[in-house]
């Protein structure tokens, strides 16, 4: 049983190079000494901040370390004063975000208790569990590209930055897509199989609550917005839809019961794709919405729908549940696997990762150049 975890932050996890220099440089300036290159401070780091300050001092003009002792305590004091102050914006963001996302996805079933009734909140809780098992992939993929797009962002990396956006948006929306539709093809036998035939009503609510998880297909490009400084924008854009999700399913519950949280949902996804696709990736990050929804998105939302009909029309086993779910399931697999490869070009059938590869070396950071107060946020947000 794991009861504890160690965490190698400064030079590993976080690349604290050009921290360390700014601080260092504005400590020996104090005494009149020479501030130093970036590139030097790759030799003063690795055996702890104080032999850093020591080989700091000698290289700046002060060999025999007279400055020594006050320049450790400020050098400490000063870094963790710069270090805060340039992560706190993120931290507060993030955790607004977080605040409403969380009150969003947690207040549905309250308001049902309070508006709908005591079935409605069952009904809830057999639909939330089987598509949770849909949904768990947005949190997956994000934590997946978080470490890589920190670095593309903080190198500045135009090829790689697109190739995410574009390149990832698609890879996620395949998977996204076969497990969506794949639910959607089997969704009557595995809610008899889970609570029986009597609650097969719910299969409406089932498939547009199915459908909405498809909104996550943008976590791709959502990773390299959180890998940036500046998040107030997924802030802004979580809060209103939450608000506005919020509200929905209030006055509607009274009148759809579960379907008035499926609609809320509905309208929560709907406003954040919107703000996406209308106005932030083309204004704000020079991606082109119409390119990601045709190229990245939309093929494979039709591959599924296809293959979900035509299963739907074939395969008709009354009162063989266990045997339709496994036909359906697997004749789905081979029709959207083989459809989807036909419409991948040569480069997406070359078996690589290159965007999604992390080396977790000591001191990789440092040799590399990438921007580790940015890849400390991507650590802090999967923290959160």
């Amino acid at each position: 049983m794991i009861k504890a975890c160690i965490f190698d932050l400064d030079g590993t996890l976080a690349y604290t190079l050009d921290s360390m220099a700014v601080v260092g440089n504005e400590v020996v300036r104090k005494y009149g000494l020479k501030p130093m290159p970036i590139e030097n401070y790759r030799y003063y780091c690795g055996n702890g901040a104080d032999m850093l300050v020591k080989r700091l001092l000698v290289d700046a003009g002060d060999p025999e370390l007279l400055h020594y002792e006050e320049a450790r305590a400020l050098y400490r004091k000063e870094f963790d004063k710069e270090t805060f102050k340039e992560i706190l914006p993120y931290c507060l963001n993030i955790f607004s975000f977080s605040i409403f996302q969380f009150s969003f996805y947690n207040l549905r079933p309250v308001f049902l208790g309070m508006q709908g009734s005591l079935d409605s909140v069952a009904d809830y809780r057999v639909l939330n569990g089987i598509i949770g098992i849909v949904s768990m992939f947005g949190g997956i993929f994000m934590g997946v590209l978080l470490p890589s797009t920190s670095k593309i962002v903080a190198q500045g990396n135009a090829e790689a930055y697109y190739k995410v956006a574009y390149d990832g948006t698609k890879y996620i929306s395949i998977v996204l897509c076969f497990c969506t539709f794949g639910m959607m093809t089997v969704g009557s036998e595995v809610i008899t199989m889970y609570v029986g035939e009597s609650f097969l009503y719910l299969i409406p609510w089932f498939n547009i609550w199915l459908l909405c998880t498809l909104g996550v297909h943008n976590q791709a490009i959502s990773s390299l917005i959180l890998s940036g400084s500046d998040i107030r924008a997924i802030t802004y854009n979580t809060s209103i839809s939450s608000i506005i999700g919020l509200i929905v399913a209030w006055f509607l519950i009274p009148y759809f019961e579960i379907g008035g949280v499926v609609i809320a949902f509905a309208i929560y996804i709907i406003v954040q794709l919107s703000f996406y696709y209308l106005y932030y990736w083309p204004k704000k990050m020079n991606i082109q919405s119409g390119r990601v929804f045709l190229y990245s998105f939309f093929p494979f939302v039709m591959i599924g729908v296809g293959a979900t009909v035509l299963i739907d029309l074939l395969i008709n086993l009354d009162g063989k549940i266990v045997s339709s779910f496994f036909l359906k399931g697997i004749l789905f697999t081979i029709i959207y696997s083989i459809v989807c490869f036909r419409f991948l070009n040569k480069e997406d059938k070359k078996i690589r990762t290159p965007i999604t590869h992390t080396n977790r070396k000591n001191a990789y950071m440092h040799k590399t150049g990438v921007n580790g107060n940015v890849l400390f946020k991507s650590r802090l947000y999967l923290w959160l």
